[in-house]
């Protein structure tokens, strides 16, 4: 019986290659935490926390110091394979807090996967698809429909059917940006519009309904994640499916946009979810209710998008291209040689746990404790 023995929580920043923009926040370095979980005979596994203003209330300081305090001390010396357990020792000693609870959960995956030498997506049900499309992007406000425009181009260049496009911008500019953006990567890719809760439900509906033109493939998020009933609104105000994301974390939450009828798919982020066991739980609710997943990402490095990646490849009822790409926006990743994206899509990790290898010089060199202290 491999129990926990030490955990080491190790706060990060990492260097984007240049900031990111969205209706609601501006992200200007990666900061991260990284768990690294070790058990009783040696054994050890690595996860990450990756909180983004725009998606957590929950920061980098946050998270390290509701770990130590909390978190580590209500899980060392229990089974590593107790992960109902786990969570619920977590939830016990510290409600909410779903970002630094994912972060020990992605690294009991991995370490799970290395003593049973397996793949994750072995642990979450085995892999139904071994290569993920990708979505490109996503494209953040950038001040201009010519830049926006641009950066489609360069994206459908590199291989991506699909293209994601940040809206929401307080200048007024989404519908020339849409209109560019469509005109650069032609009728064939895919477009998809991410509104991050920018408008109410009176002024998306009349936007939205002229971007319509555009053949968006969906559009996500349009209103607060607060107002289920703003968003079924404007679900059922356009024929362009909408897809809810900031307001699903839990299972609970699904049954609520199912019984409001406020979206017609639903986004599931790892993080968001509180990890992988989590985050599986979820997905299953929206297969029972018919609701069609896209598997999400924040901006995770290489730990994270690992670990999206064996939900993705586990997980039938995802329709849709994935967004696991936030490490393409580091000029360096922890994991070394990354997480390959070619032609528009990963390979998923086959290795055992998460099926990578995190670069202890890049670890050090990233590590940043005393700024919490």
């Amino acid at each position: 019986m491999p129990t926990l023995k030490a955990v080491e929580v190790i706060p990060v920043s990492l260097p984007l290659k240049e900031p990111y923009r969205i209706a609601r926040a501006l992200q200007e370095r990666g900061e991260y935490v990284v768990f690294r979980l070790e058990t009783d005979d040696g054994q050890w596994g690595i996860g990450e926390a990756a909180p983004f203003e725009g998606e957590s209330e929950e920061t980098q300081a946050d998270i390290v110091a509701s770990a130590r305090r909390h978190l580590v001390p209500a899980v060392l010396g229990l089974d590593v394979f107790d992960l109902e357990a786990i969570h619920d020792r977590m939830d016990a000693v510290l409600p909410a807090h779903l970002f630094a609870k994912a972060g020990i959960d992605l690294a009991l995956f991995d370490l799970m996967g290395k003593l049973l030498g397996a793949p994750v997506y072995r642990l979450l049900g085995g892999r139904f698809r071994d290569r993920i499309p990708l979505s490109g992007g996503p494209i953040g406000l950038l001040g201009s429909p010519k830049a926006a425009a641009e950066r489609a181009a360069r994206l459908v260049a590199e291989g991506f059917r699909t293209v994601k496009l940040k809206i929401g911008d307080p200048g007024g500019r989404d519908e020339g940006t849409v209109r560019a953006v469509r005109e650069a990567i032609g009728r064939d890719v895919e477009l998809r519009l991410d509104a991050n809760q920018a408008y109410t439900a009176d002024r998306a509906i009349p936007l939205l309904r002229r971007l319509e033109r555009y053949e968006p493939a969906l559009i996500e998020q349009p209103v607060a994640a607060w107002d289920l009933d703003g968003l079924a609104k404007v679900a059922a105000a356009l024929d362009v499916p909408v897809m809810a994301d900031e307001p699903v974390s839990t299972p609970a939450d699904v049954l609520r946009i199912v019984e409001k009828r406020a979206a017609d798919l639903v986004k599931i982020k790892v993080m968001r979810s509180g990890g992988l066991h989590r985050a599986r739980k979820v997905c299953a609710v929206a297969e029972a209710a018919g609701l069609p997943v896209i598997v999400g990402s924040g901006h995770e490095s290489g730990i994270g998008v690992a670990a999206e990646l064996h939900l993705a490849a586990a997980t039938r009822a995802i329709p849709y291209a994935g967004e696991m790409v936030g490490h393409l926006r580091l000029t360096e990743d922890l994991v070394e040689g990354s997480v390959p994206v070619r032609e528009g899509a990963a390979d998923v990790p086959d290795g055992p746990g998460l099926g990578i290898a995190v670069s202890p010089e890049r670890l050090s060199r990233a590590a940043a404790p005393e700024r919490l202290a």
